[in-house]
């Protein structure tokens, strides 16, 4: 099994099966994203300088981890892969703004490092707060939330199925990958043309496969509108009180530092 295979596996069994222990299990699912979604945007809000604010918000993060119980070995294997794509978005900033900000033991940070450091920091910290959701919450709890949030429908069927024919694509790729080595002998048969070749033949049997699937949905009823196996609950107390309490934490942070 490759492991690109390997980590989408990983991802749909976290996404479907959340972490037993998780306090998220007995909360609204509106009530965890409309806290997260407040809680991005104060972070985003943080001074392009402020980096103790940036810390500061890097412990929530941090706090879930160890509050839901979730293992941390995957979401940090799933933040170095996303990392170089983060990297790139504040390598720039050392170079563009280079006025001394700071001096510490006779070396001299500029603004644009400390800008930079900034910007890397909120990204990353934002995407852990994520993956640390999503691996609380099964994916279709969070798009049946996102529904009751009257996001637009297309928006969220369109999520659950890319969620879950993603991994369809996968094994497509893998097998073809399979029969391309068992076909090649020193190394032999795996160079651009091929490889080119073999993209746009997935593209081609995806779409073929991607029409059956779609034929074989209508035939048993599918209307547009995915079905969600979680049972319907009214927005509690309980989910008040927390967003409540977790924005009203999150301001108070952010008014602080």
């Amino acid at each position: 099994m490759t492991a690109i295979k390997e980590a989408l596996l990983h991802s749909h069994h976290g996404h479907s099966h959340a972490h037993p222990v998780s306090f998220f299990a007995r909360l609204d699912a509106r009530a965890v994203l409309v806290s997260w979604f407040m809680y991005t945007m104060l972070l985003i809000s943080v001074p392009k300088f402020d980096l103790t604010g940036v810390l500061v918000f890097a412990a929530i993060p941090l706090f879930l981890i160890a509050a839901s119980g979730v293992p941390i070995q995957p979401i940090i294997k799933r933040l170095l892969i996303i990392s170089p794509f983060i990297l790139l978005s504040a390598a720039a900033n050392p170079f563009f703004d280079r006025r001394p900000l700071l001096e510490i033991a006779g070396l001299t940070i500029s603004s644009g490092t400390i800008s930079g450091l900034v910007i890397l920091l909120k990204a990353l910290v934002s995407v852990l707060t994520i993956l640390t959701i999503a691996a609380c919450m099964p994916f279709d709890h969070i798009c049946h939330a996102l529904r009751k949030l009257h996001a637009p429908e297309a928006f969220t069927t369109q999520l659950m199925l890319l969620h879950r024919y993603t991994f369809v694509l996968a094994d497509e790729a893998h097998s073809m990958r399979q029969a391309r080595d068992l076909r090649s002998f020193n190394g032999k048969g795996k160079g651009i043309g091929v490889t080119a070749r073999l993209i746009g033949s997935l593209l081609l049997r995806s779409m073929a496969r991607a029409t059956r699937i779609h034929d074989a949905m209508l035939s048993r009823g599918f209307h547009g509108t995915v079905s969600c196996c979680q049972a319907e609950r009214a927005f509690g107390s309980a989910d008040a009180a927390f967003t409540t309490i977790t924005i009203g934490s999150f301001l108070i942070m952010r008014v602080i530092f």
